[in-house]
């Protein structure tokens, strides 16, 4: 009988045998941080409507990269120590990366955290980038998922949500009638005053909700090293970095105190992505200034703020359950929506402030009107376009979901995404792969105030938020076939 068996062509045997433990896919993770700091200083200030350059360098800037691979599906999430970047440079990144890692782009989540100070990448009023800058970003972009990729391990993933909720206020104040002056251009129609300041009985409360939830998606090892912790939280930022420096401000305070917190080695990365902070700082304007307080040192609240999240994100990753059998999938669509274009009115009242647009315009810009006239004049042009096209993403990391949006997106819709979606818990990460600059619901539009005036950091028609968040739920609910 055995020599019967013997017989057997190799190919039978191997058909019969078992499958192997080793042939089922293994959930793997990598993750890397890259230095993004500009090589060539002084370098145009991103944030601002002037011509500002920087100099010095606080504390250095990062992409930061999380690569996980279910076996069937690769993703990849970056954070980027960046005001905004626009969608050229990160397309192109990801078609470096893609070329290296055979990720495909649509499955590449790249987002700013919109620190205030930082390079710029792409002209905004009068500010533009410097010749160096871009083609640096897009190349350390890619160098951070080629690297998070190298590293990919074996390894176990979980997702967790905690609220965290004296660190959010609404900026945007309503303001009694009668009370504000007219804005930029002209109308007297805002309710609405953003940073109002302690303007006592003239104001009312606050314009919109807050999104307290602070989201985490974190990786480790099989041995439980930690290999790296992803959270989102919608704060704008923190501010009080020195005057005429670069920094990351608290997003990297965060990766910092979480990496120290959990011992993580050279191969650990934490990172905090902006979520719908549109309107969002953490300034309590319901606070009455205590007489004679001491002006917070520089950098002093950002080490305060991020040591409070690094806290409550280190608790929520030692309570959660990390497993190996984790399911990834991505959906990605274009929405195409419209740009708020000037009438005719419009441009003839902007060129009556400043002239033509010319090389001697600039020198006419010197406040906030001359500012909107010269956006005004930049998107009559032929070759400013009528539409915009629209990048938005939805993962699936297991039973949670992370809803990508280009924009400074604010807080109420954040929440409708939030309550729209199959997935519990959702995040929403803003300001990510692209930049199309505020998204005020069409409520917050009719209430006016600075995000709502037309430019190009507020460019979209009064409806986009509601045809994003429309778009958004019928992705999410197709991640569930997925």
């Amino acid at each position: 009988m055995c020599s019967r068996w013997l017989s057997l062509p190799l190919a039978l045997l191997v058909l019969v045998l078992p499958a192997r433990a080793a042939d089922k896919p293994v959930l793997r993770a990598g993750a890397a941080a890259v230095d993004i700091t500009p090589t060539v200083l002084p370098s145009p200030l991103g944030n601002g409507w002037t011509k500002q350059s920087i100099g010095k360098v606080h504390d250095p800037l990062w992409a930061r990269a999380l690569v996980l691979d279910d076996g069937v599906t690769k993703l990849a999430m970056v954070v980027v120590d960046s005001t905004m970047v626009p969608r050229e440079i990160y397309d192109g990144a990801k078609r470096l990366a893609e070329k290296a890692t055979g990720i495909p782009a649509a499955h590449m989540l790249m987002s700013a955290t919109h620190n205030h100070s930082a390079p710029a990448t792409a002209e905004l009023g009068l500010n533009k980038p410097d010749e160096h800058y871009p083609q640096l970003l897009r190349e350390k972009l890619a160098a951070a998922v080629i690297e998070a990729h190298r590293r990919l391990e074996p390894a176990k993933v979980g997702v967790a949500a905690v609220d965290v909720t004296d660190e959010v206020f609404c900026r945007r104040w309503i303001v009694r009638e009668g009370k504000l002056p007219p804005d930029p251009f002209g109308r007297t129609t805002d309710r609405v005053k953003m940073n109002p300041g302690p303007l006592g009985d003239d104001l009312v409360r606050p314009a919109g909700p807050v999104d307290p939830q602070l989201s985490i998606v974190a990786a480790s090892a099989l041995d439980g090293r930690p290999i790296a912790l992803f959270a989102t939280y919608s704060l704008h930022y923190v501010g009080g970095v020195p005057a005429g420096m670069f920094s990351a401000d608290y997003f990297a305070e965060f990766a910092g105190q979480v990496k120290q917190r959990l011992h993580g080695d050279e191969r650990f990365t934490a990172a905090m992505a902006n979520g719908t902070s549109g309107d969002i700082n953490n300034q309590d304007y319901r606070k009455a200034p205590v007489k004679g307080a001491k002006r917070p040192e520089p950098m002093q609240r950002i080490r305060e703020v991020a040591s409070k999240l690094a806290d409550r994100a280190v608790e929520a990753y030692r309570g959660m359950t990390l497993g190996a059998n984790v399911k990834l999938a991505v959906v990605e669509r274009t929405l195409t929506v419209k740009h708020r274009l000037p009438s005719a009115e419009d441009v003839a009242r902007a060129t009556r402030m400043i002239g033509p647009l010319n090389d001697e315009t600039v020198n006419k810009v010197i406040n906030i009107p001359g500012v909107y006239a010269y956006e005004t004049l930049k998107m009559a042009e032929s070759t400013f376009p009528k539409t915009a096209e629209l990048k938005l993403q939805a993962f699936r990391i297991g039973d949670a979901a992370i809803a990508t949006i280009p924009n400074e997106v604010f807080a109420q819709t954040g929440l409708n995404i939030r309550a729209a979606s199959p997935f519990k818990p959702t995040f929403t990460v803003g300001l990510a792969n692209g930049y199309h600059g505020y998204l005020p619901t069409p409520e917050q539009h009719a209430l006016g105030g600075y995000e709502t005036w037309r430019c190009r950091w507020s460019p979209l028609e009064v409806e986009a938020s509601t045809k994003i968040e429309a778009a958004l739920a019928d992705m999410l609910r197709s991640l569930q076939k997925r």
